[in-house]
């Protein structure tokens, strides 16, 4: 999608030459080392917020001590590593995606001894960054590794080709803000941890509080400068977003996006309301659960934060039976449908009927099997017992299921592609045997479970 490589266009289609190559393509080192190290921090950043937030109530409290201890040598140590990371990550994009670097650094003119604007505004109509507060030919020295070294500007493509200038500059910005605010969190935590002082100074604790959502916010900029940045590309380069735009109706995309909104709200917002419950919880290391009182089970009411109705009925496996019910609610309503076009199927009378089927499926159809994995997941990691139970009872109808959906969606995507007639009809077949047989392996396992 950034930096495509490996495939040849027929008949305006992207087919790849080699996978290995499509996968491994020139930014993918670049782009993984800077998320993984980004994922760390923000991590490492949550725990120091939550344990500094408890040491400011208990300067003794050994758990919090090793918690915090951890995240601040976790930020010393990857932060300066991440600000490397993103700087050659910054070269390779140079590379390949110069208008996005342009965009990024508020250049609209190529010249050398280019500038570093640390801020400003830019803008796109009058083609300049007004209001720069520069650092002269440092943009040359970063981007270039010379003072005088040639800077691309936005005014080397046509505005067609421009991203949103402003979202990009301000994105990046933000996210290099907080990686250099992360750098001198760490510093200075090392520097207190080697006196000895790393908990003994209260505006240190209250700024690692306020830097615990830090790590979310700089990911959000930097997803925001590499996604908003390619456009007005989905394939860089080769295929723009309005090509890439699927002919389906407002209605169908806004209902299956209000959809997902909907659902992906109520899943994160109860682990959300789950995982804030545990950071207000005061760390202990002694906590004894005795073999007579039974297995230890995440949320249990005797372990929970109060001895409230809420505090039992909010249980981690409340919440995980409320995230597996509506993932498969969410299956039922929506592949539902579209197992219902494949088993009315063979009533098109002719092809543009049956291709008017096919498409009412398109709005909601790469989303369908989500809710499927999302409650399978959930069982397997929330209720392993009952997962092993259900699985060995249904294990020949669910590997039937699977086959067909398999079936189906091969159908599904390769019936559009087929050139002759006859091809075209063994897909619509496949696509029919597919549908009718993962709904009756479905209808198997109900009619035996209930």
């Amino acid at each position: 999608m950034h930096t495509p490589t490996a495939f040849v266009i027929e008949a305006g289609r992207f087919i790849p030459e080699n996978w290995i190559d499509v996968i491994f393509n020139p930014s993918f080192p670049y782009r993984l080392v800077h998320m993984v190290l980004a994922a760390y921090l923000t991590t490492a950043f949550v725990v120091g917020a939550v344990a500094a937030w408890h040491l400011l109530k208990n300067r003794t409290s050994e758990p919090a001590r090793i918690m915090f201890r951890m995240a601040v040598l976790m930020a010393a140590v990857v932060a300066p590593i991440q600000i490397v990371a993103g700087d050659q990550h910054g070269l390779n994009t140079q590379e390949y995606q110069p208008a996005k670097v342009a965009a990024m650094e508020g250049h609209f003119e190529t010249h050398r001894g280019a500038p570093l604007i640390l801020f400003g505004w830019p803008d796109r109509e009058a083609g300049e960054t007004r209001y720069a507060l520069e650092i002269p030919k440092a943009g040359s020295l970063i981007l270039k590794h010379s003072l005088e070294g040639e800077v691309v500007g936005l005014d080397h493509f046509a505005r067609a080709d421009w991203p949103n200038v402003p979202i990009v500059f301000w994105s990046f910005r933000i996210m290099v803000g907080i990686g250099f605010l992360m750098l001198l969190y760490g510093l200075v935590g090392a520097v207190l941890a080697g006196r000895r002082r790393l908990f003994e100074k209260p505006l240190y604790l209250r700024w690692a509080v306020l830097m615990g959502p830090t790590g979310f916010l700089a990911i959000l900029s930097g997803w925001f400068v590499s996604e908003i940045g390619r456009q007005p590309y989905v394939v860089y380069g080769l295929m723009r977003t309005s090509e890439a735009a699927s002919p389906i109706g407002a209605p169908g995309v806004a209902a299956s996006l209000f959809g997902f909104f909907v659902i992906y709200m109520i899943v994160f917002g109860a682990g959300t309301y789950y995982l804030l419950r545990l950071m207000k919880r005061p760390p202990d290391t002694t906590a004894h659960h005795p073999a007579s009182e039974g297995p230890i089970r995440t949320g249990h009411p005797k372990t929970s934060v109060t001895g409230s109705w809420t505090a039992m009925v909010f249980d981690l496996p409340t919440i995980w039976a409320g995230i597996i019910c509506i993932a498969l609610l969410a299956y039922v309503l929506f592949d539902g449908f579209d197992l219902g076009i494949g088993i009315l199927f063979p009533l098109g009378r002719d092809k543009e009927e049956r291709d008017l089927m096919m498409n009412s499926v398109a709005p909601i159809w790469d989303g369908n099997q989500t809710w499927l994995v999302l409650g399978g997941g959930g069982l397997f990691a929330a209720f392993p017992l009952a997962y092993s139970i259900l699985l060995t009872a249904f294990y020949a109808p669910l590997i039937l299921m699977l086959l067909a959906l398999v079936l189906r969606g091969v159908a599904f995507e390769f019936r559009f592609r087929s050139e002759h007639a006859r091809t075209r009809r063994l897909w619509d077949l496949a696509f029919i045997g597919g549908s009718g047989l993962a709904t009756f392996t479905q209808g198997l396992m109900v009619g035996a479970f209930v």
